[in-house]
């Protein structure tokens, strides 16, 4: 409800940003457009000191490694590069737990899902749409995901969330290709949910809620929904 997150006219666009932690492009708005950007990261670094300054980093720290960290309604995210890396912590074979592509969060004060268009993006981590309650009109399409520094599914919209069951309604997820596993999941039922015609390496799964229609998608294991 917070008015700030629906301020209209907000376009990013065409951009050459290079970031090595928190979130290269961190944006809400009501129409809100994030176009044509190009994100780089450091491969190779390394945390040798705690987000607050005051202690050595363990392996469940945050740096908030993100691309694109979004909310708002009637977005479009089209045609963006991106790449994110995780810190390696100090000289341990741990890395920080983060690393996420594009991403839309209502845990931790983002919006509602009305209206969402993710499209033609290429990058190395994940599309995440996580426990957002309701979601409404959501497009993903054209997606090229061959990389996946995370440890999630490189493509999920998921309704649920800690606390309760939620829907989802015209969810669209369709001609991306991913080289990992694809997770649509709102256990309080929906309508108009497709995920059709991807193509995978046989490296993942796709798995759904019963109600979301799951047609001509090749490289994937499809077990049975839940």
């Amino acid at each position: 409800m917070e008015p700030a997150l629906f301020r209209r006219g907000i376009v990013i666009r065409d951009n050459w940003i290079y970031h090595t932690m928190r979130s290269a492009i961190h944006a809400a708005g009501d129409g809100l457009v994030i176009e044509g950007n190009q994100i780089t990261d450091n491969p190779r670094k390394q945390a040798w000191a705690h987000p607050t300054g005051l202690k050595e980093p363990r392996g469940a720290a945050t740096f908030e490694n993100r691309a694109i960290d979004w909310s708002g309604g009637n977005v479009r995210i089209i045609g963006n590069q991106y790449e994110v890396y995780r810190h390696q912590i100090m000289d341990s074979h741990y890395l920080s737990t983060d690393g996420e592509g594009i991403l839309i969060q209502e845990c931790c004060g983002g919006t509602l899902v009305q209206g969402a268009e993710v499209a033609n993006n290429q990058g190395n981590s994940y599309i995440g749409f996580y426990k957002v309650r309701d979601i409404d009109d959501v497009r993903i399409t054209g997606n090229r995901l061959l990389q996946n520094v995370s440890n999630s599914d490189l493509i999920f919209v998921v309704a649920d969330t800690n606390n309760a069951p939620y829907g989802m309604k015209n969810v669209l997820i369709e001609n991306n290709q991913v080289n990992g596993s694809i997770l649509v999941k709102g256990t309080a039922g929906g309508s108009g949910n497709v995920v059709r015609n991807n193509r995978g390496n046989n490296s993942g799964a796709i798995m759904v809620s019963c109600h979301v229609k799951v047609s001509s998608n090749t490289g994937f294991a499809e077990p049975p929904c839940q």
